[in-house]
């Protein structure tokens, strides 16, 4: 763009006068033009009054919500504040910022969203420091800014732009069987999380996502973006596989009795479809709300095929036909609704006036279809990583079906097909991996019944099973799995830029990265002894132990400004509580803290006090307080009670939650807790 053309032709010195130039130009020309317009005469003012009223009522109706995506002026500023800040110190930078119109006018929300999204470390870290010392920033804009840096300090993965293989996943249909699917993306997301230390979503790795019938909702659930962030995903695999096992029984109830499954298969063989289709509306709307196709996250290319019963031919939704025309863009639940429509056991979904039925007798595995949409446009590698729910192990019933009519045929006919189908796509994948066009892997499990809607408990227990011994057995998942991890960057990377940014912003997130070591940790404490504006700190699953929760509360104690911590699911005892409770004796400014998933109550039952008292019987000053899931009994909880109602009247404590611990109230302990209630302090158990 304008850079590289500017870059080949000039220096850098000439470049920064001509910045320069650029800027006061702008702003002089601004000025004049605001000049001139005080010099318009009153009678031409107050004739134009009238218009302007009536223009004024018309653009409150046509006002549209701001959009987040940078204007083609602030991308081009963003980019020669890149190219400039390799070659200029900060002070020069922040200069040109602060004198130009241009730049000054573009929130620091839209070019500082460029810059996260353009994987240039060093020119955002200048950024931040400009920011810094800014004397016009407002509050809002800090909190933008701060969300978009804390989005990039977590980003693990280059650009999709950047990498030089396309992933194609596509996901099987099958019913309830979905969950096998699930389960598989959930083990991959888990043990990446594992390794690396934080946050993984598998949209985050994947170009392409293909699903049939059940396939369609796991894909196109995998591409729901946060209502935030477009380029964070929703949901992640354990959320999706909750709708089998949580809502499998509604869309497909089971009847306790022989005589309600017979009547339900009378149903199905004569007359209607065998469920109702609207608890799966229902859940698909609950799940996907108002999302469309074309807002995939990460402008992931979404595949799903369903069949036509009004044009008698296949419909395949196209996520980026979606982007191009308004009228090829449905949302999320209206495509998952068509594709899931299985014949006999569903009614047909409808979109555009056509009545759709399952993509999966169309295509039940699209990897081919997939392959051949976006893998042949490509010079990157392609890699086709294909999901199935399950064949079943059962021979077919050939003495019935060799000379069978329609009564023998209608039991077996929708599964052989799609079965077919599927292994025919397989055939044809493993040709094109065998002549080195793609890389295909193919994860399938064997099931002794493979049934779309058996939902009951023992069924969901049984494909909870399938998917581990598949997981453990099958050593193509841990090739895909090897696959992935290639892409996530070494973790020392990430926490060595989010490192810089430390002293920045106010909001911190270190959630899920592994700061433990000592290496890390070191730096982290000294940075964060220069962070006077520091009010929000998320250290949650960083591996911390009682020697860090010293380490911690020391670089803290001369913090004025922090309101929040979040220290939970890492393990310092009872011994780090001590340490916490020395911070809270001078600490005025702390209300919150998350301590769940501590280990605290295997230590001393008083140890736990300091957080409640601070010297000479006075309360500290939290506000919320989480003990949940720390092994705290009814001996441990009964010297907590005691403090809670001695330092009550003067405490402004409201929430202390005690949930996934084993306490056993007394008549006695109730009382107090009641009494407490009455006093605005809301203590939380688990019901017994």
């Amino acid at each position: 763009m304008m850079v590289n053309s500017l870059r080949s032709v000039l220096p850098y010195k000439t470049l920064v006068i001509l910045v320069s130039l650029f800027s006061f130009m702008t702003t002089t020309a601004f000025s004049m033009s605001s000049g001139e317009e005080e010099n318009v005469s009153k009678k031409t003012v107050s004739k134009k009054k009238k218009t302007t009223r009536k223009k004024k009522k018309t653009k409150k109706k046509e006002s549209k919500p701001e959009e987040l995506d940078a204007t083609a002026e602030v991308v081009q500023t963003a980019e020669l504040l890149v190219y400039i800040s390799r070659f200029v110190n900060i002070q020069t930078l922040a200069h040109m910022r602060l004198t130009s119109r241009l730049w000054r006018d573009a929130s620091y929300f839209s070019w500082t969203k460029y810059l996260a999204e353009h994987d240039d470390l060093e020119a955002q870290v200048n950024l931040a420091q400009i920011y810094k010392e800014d004397p016009n920033k407002s509050q809002k804009s800090e909190e933008e800014v701060s969300y978009w840096y804390e989005r990039l300090a977590r980003s693990p993965y280059p650009s999709k732009e950047q990498r030089q293989r396309m992933l194609i996943f596509t996901l099987d249909g099958g019913g309830i069987r979905g969950l096998l699917t699930a389960r598989v993306i959930q083990h991959w997301e888990e043990e990446l999380a594992e390794e690396f230390g934080f946050e993984v979503h598998i949209a985050d790795f994947v170009d392409v996502i293909a699903g049939a019938s059940t396939g369609s909702i796991i894909g196109l659930g995998l591409t729901v973006p946060t209502e935030f962030d477009k380029y964070k995903a929703k949901y992640p695999a354990s959320k999706l596989a909750g709708i089998y096992e949580e809502e499998g029984l509604t869309i497909f109830p089971q009847s306790k009795y022989r005589v309600g499954r017979w009547a339900k298969s009378t149903k199905q063989f004569f007359s209607k479809s065998k469920f109702s289709a609207t608890p799966l509306e229902n859940t698909l709307e609950r799940y996907f709300q108002s999302v469309r196709l074309s807002q995939a996250t990460q402008n992931i290319h979404v595949l799903v095929p369903a069949y036509s019963l009004s044009e008698n031919g296949p419909v395949w939704f196209d996520g980026s036909k979606a982007k191009k025309d308004p009228e090829e863009d449905p949302m999320m639940r209206v495509v998952a609704r068509c594709s899931a429509a299985a014949p006999t056991y569903l009614c047909a979904g409808e979109f555009k006036g056509q009545h759709l039925v399952d993509g999966g007798i169309l295509k039940n595995d699209p990897s081919h279809k997939a392959y051949l949409k976006f893998g042949l446009k490509t010079n990157k590698e392609v890699i086709v990583i294909s999901l199935g729910t399950g064949e079943e192990t059962r021979e077919l019933p050939v003495k019935k079906l060799k000379e069978g009519g329609d009564v023998q045929w209608a039991k077996h006919i929708t599964p052989i097909m799609m079965t077919g189908i599927a292994k025919e796509t397989e055939d044809d994948m493993r040709l094109l991996d065998e002549a080195g066009v793609l890389k295909y892997y193919r994860i399938q499990s064997t099931l002794e019944k493979a049934v779309l809607d058996d939902a009951s408990e023992k069924s969901i227990d049984t494909l909870n099973e399938a998917a581990k011994i598949l997981i453990e057995g099958n050593p193509q998942v841990r090739e895909v799995y090897q696959e992935l991890a290639q892409i996530c960057l070494p973790q020392s990377k990430i926490l060595e830029h989010k490192l810089k940014l430390i002293s920045l912003f106010p909001i911190l997130n270190f959630s899920n990265l592994k700061i433990g070591g000592d290496r890390y940790f070191s730096t982290f404490n000294e940075n964060l002894r220069n962070a006077p504006q520091l009010t929000h700190l998320h250290l949650r699953r960083c591996g911390l132990t009682a020697d860090h929760a010293e380490t911690l509360c020391e670089g803290l104690n001369a913090n004025t400004t922090l309101v929040y911590l979040d220290l939970s699911e890492n393990g310092i005892g009872p011994t780090g509580v001590n340490y916490l409770g020395r911070l809270l004796k001078n600490n005025k400014s702390l209300t919150e803290l998350d301590l769940h998933c501590n280990g605290i109550g295997k230590g001393n039952p008083r140890a736990t006090l300091s957080l409640f008292k601070r010297k000479k019987g006075k309360s500290t000053f939290l506000t919320s307080l989480d003990l949940s899931d720390n092994d705290i009994s009814s001996e441990h909880f009964s010297p907590i009670l005691e403090a809670l109602i001695e330092v009550k009247d003067g405490s402004p404590l409201q929430t202390l939650t005690l949930l996934g611990n084993n306490i056993m109230l007394s008549k006695e302990a109730k009382k107090m807790v009641r009494d407490l209630k009455q006093k605005s302090l809301f203590i939380l158990f688990d019901k017994k």
